[in-house]
């Protein structure tokens, strides 16, 4: 799984032991600091995420009068004062406003994307020394026309007008529509809990576009009702090929036709490596559909007796036609989409009806008791591995751009189920990865490289 989280390098602390006598010099000053710089790095790392404190807004300002007269143009900004912390733990602090002019020119006959970041530098990294015994740790802001990097903290993003316009900034009238030439603030990160996981979601070749979308008006909900875990959404498609099986954690097909040799490769590499199998299947011929209906009608059946006293006496009948009509499903399902049994005879992975709630999709972070009922088509769920197969079309719910809007409960409910969908997809990968060999791998600029030439120094001053 990829993330916007970068875990702090396996290496052991070491601390400079102290005794009486020690000389202390420079070398051995540093090696002390060093120590418990790395411990705030690792505690940040371990349990925040970067971005900004407070502050640091950005407004667009006249030019300043003090400019060459070439420079007085409608590109100035002002960043204001505040406080980030990058991926390292390092504060970024900003004391006092600062004037900065867009450079970005556009030659192209569209609007063209500036990015404006801050990032922190250390002053030992600087070419000219301080002959001052306090060194300041300092900042950089950049301008530049592509994503900001992992150690860079996003101020704004602009769009500048196409080629042969005049860029005039102005601040945005709707902060939550910016147009052309108008700071966008909506992308800037805030510093908050690190979650636990990340997903990253793909489609198969077989997917539209359009219909895989709705993942993203989900997602855009999601990080609100869960934090506790991130998605990202890979648009391109998902071949399935053993040589190159999908990248994503988790695989979404609609309505998949049935796979050949070379794909069930792909799937069964892709299963094997703990990701996940989301099938959403919306057509169904009469069989299936009435099962479909009888289902839907038990589960209205099952919620009026829970508010009728006088129908206590059928709820337990109520619950045992329910399982029953479930099973039942489940076997038609096999012979209505011959792809599902495949699936489950090639990875001898039987696939089950998720009758109880002890399930994991039932019951984890959100607890199911009946799956939701979307414009009174109910959702049926069955899942057997890596392999999650639902019938009825969850994925709609999601979309803003419905042409009838559902009821705010339903809409909660099938979100809700969205978050369990992902929070299975994560947990099964990251059970079946702590059962694997665990492959370290340390970014290079934080390896234990980094500190050997001062115990190497130390060293020769303690012989």
């Amino acid at each position: 799984m990829i993330s916007d989280w970068f875990p702090p390098p396996l290496q052991p602390f070491q601390r400079l032991q102290v005794t009486d006598g020690l000389l202390m010099n420079a070398e051995r000053w540093q090696l002390a600091h060093r120590y418990h710089r790395q411990s705030h790095s690792f505690h940040y790392q371990s349990l925040y995420q970067a971005g900004i404190v407070y502050g640091l807004g950005v407004r667009v300002i006249v030019a300043p009068t003090e400019v060459r007269s070439q420079y007085q143009d409608g590109r100035w900004l002002e960043i204001q004062p505040g406080m980030a912390i990058d991926l390292h733990g390092n504060f970024v602090v900003v004391t006092e406003p600062i004037s900065f002019r867009l450079a970005s020119e556009n030659f192209t006959p569209t609007p063209l994307p500036v990015y404006l970041t801050i990032r922190h530098v250390d002053p030992d990294s600087l070419t000219r020394k301080s002959v001052s015994p306090l060194v300041k740790e300092t900042f950089r802001i950049d301008e530049k026309t592509t994503a900001p990097q992992a150690n860079e903290i996003e101020l704004c993003r602009l769009l500048l007008p196409s080629s042969g316009q005049t860029v005039t900034l102005q601040n945005a009238p709707d902060v939550f529509r910016p147009q052309i030439n108008q700071p966008n603030l909506l992308h800037r990160v805030l510093v908050r809990a690190r979650p636990h996981g990340s997903v990253v979601l793909g489609r198969g070749e077989q997917t539209p576009d359009p219909d895989f979308q709705a993942f993203g008006d989900f997602l855009a909900s999601a990080v609100y009702q869960y934090p506790h875990l991130n998605g990202h959404l890979d648009d391109a498609p998902h071949p399935l090929h053993p040589d190159h099986p999908p990248t994503c954690d988790f695989l979404y097909v609609r309505n998949p036709n049935p796979w050949s040799e070379l794909e069930i490769g792909g799937l069964s590499r892709h299963l094997e490596a703990g990701k996940l199998l989301c099938a959403e299947l919306t057509q169904w011929d009469d069989d299936l559909s009435a099962l479909m209906g009888l289902y839907g009608e038990l589960q209205r059946a099952i919620a009026e007796a829970e508010q009728d006293p006088s129908l206590t006496s059928v709820r337990h009948e109520l619950a045992t036609e329910f399982q029953a009509i479930q099973h039942q499903i489940l076997a038609q399902l096999q012979v209505s989409y011959p792809v599902v049994a495949d699936l489950a005879a090639q990875f001898h992975t039987p696939v089950q009806a998720i009758l109880s709630t002890a399930h994991p999709l039932r019951c984890e972070p959100f607890t199911f008791a009946l799956l939701p009922t979307i414009e009174g088509q109910p959702i049926f769920m069955a899942a057997g591995g890596g392999i999650v197969i639902i019938l009825g079309d969850l994925t709609s719910a999601w979309r803003r751009d419905r042409t009838f809007p559902l009821s705010t409960a339903t809409l909660r409910e099938t979100q809700e189920l969205g978050i369990n969908l992902l929070h299975f997809a994560w947990r099964r990968q990251q059970l079946m990865e702590w059962q694997q060999h665990f492959n370290v791998s340390v970014p290079p600029a934080l390896t234990q490289d980094a500190i050997n030439p001062l115990l190497a120094s130390l060293e020769k001053i303690t012989e």
